[in-house]
């Protein structure tokens, strides 16, 4: 399976040329980590990278911290699962 993080900065390129760069357009391009929420026909604009693999979106009048690929991890996003209580403080006698 091709990873899709590899693509994420094509993908970016691709995305700043277009004509419509719309919700809906940011959803096809970027189905993995699609944008929840906002009106399909807010226009996007991509600004700067930021901590956690995250970018600065301007989507409409807002201003939007998201993930640029799906981290998931245990069917989980990954920065929810390592921030959990973990229950489990060892496995099979060494700790977790």
């Amino acid at each position: 399976m091709k990873r899709l993080s590899n693509s994420t900065g094509k993908r970016i390129n691709l995305f700043d040329d277009y004509e419509d760069p719309s919700v809906a357009m940011f959803n096809a391009l970027f189905y993995e980590c699609p944008l929840e929420g906002h009106n399909p026909d807010d226009i996007v604009r991509i600004g700067q990278m930021l901590s956690g693999n995250r970018r600065e979106l301007f989507v409409g009048t807002t201003v939007v911290e998201h993930k640029m690929y799906s981290d998931i991890l245990y069917g989980k996003d990954r920065d929810e699962f390592n921030n959990q209580d973990n229950e489990i403080e060892s496995i099979m006698g060494h700790p977790v």
